[in-house]
């Protein structure tokens, strides 16, 4: 996302405008090289041709200065899964497929493991005997998945929510740390919060 910035350079305030990756990189460089990001935006400016603008002469910049390569050299994890211990692989895939939207992935033939996903969200399920075990994932196992659009997605829900027993599903509503959340516990008491930002 493209985001407007101010700084004043030369005794005058002036904008300009980058993709926040582009302003976290010049904020590294600017910490490598022992700097305020003021001067390094104001060293970049005064050598800039006068055809240019700002914000294209600072994406330039971190061009010529190796950002390309810090990125490549840069390991990244793309994504993380929570393994979910449950009391019955089929009944908790089942779950998240027709009450929750999720899509069927990788299940074991010996209903050991199992795999659901929608969107960027992945979630495995084990299975597991254990009473104690169980117990943990009631009592102890949650699940946040930030959203686009919670009330939405809510409302699209809703027909299987409403089915789920009393205590279950929490309707859409304002956490005091700015989150709009609706809450779901799926068959094993694994507490699903599904948020938004407000505002």
């Amino acid at each position: 996302m493209i985001r407007k910035y101010s700084i004043t350079l030369h005794g005058h305030r002036t904008s300009f405008s980058l993709e926040e990756e582009f302003h976290d990189q010049l904020r590294a460089l600017a910490a490598e090289q022992g700097r305020s990001l003021a001067s390094l935006i104001a060293a970049v400016d005064e050598r800039r041709d006068e055809r240019d603008n700002l914000s294209s002469a600072l994406r330039v910049h971190l061009l010529k200065n190796g950002v390309g390569k810090r990125a490549v050299d840069k390991t990244v994890i793309e994504s993380a899964a929570t393994i979910v211990p449950v009391a019955d692989i089929h009944r908790s895939v089942d779950f998240y497929v027709d009450v929750l939207d999720f899509d069927p992935g990788f299940m074991a033939r010996d209903g050991s493991f199992a795999r659901v996903s929608r969107d960027n969200a992945v979630i495995q399920f084990i299975h597991t005997g254990d009473p104690d075990v169980l117990k943990a994932t009631a009592n102890n196992i949650s699940i946040y998945l930030t959203v686009d659009g919670v009330d939405r997605l809510y409302a699209s829900l809703q027909p299987g929510l409403d089915r789920l027993g009393e205590g279950r599903v929490r309707a859409p509503f304002d956490q005091p740390y700015g989150m709009r959340e609706f809450h779901v516990k799926d068959p094993d008491g694994c507490l699903l919060f599904f948020g938004e930002r407000i505002g």
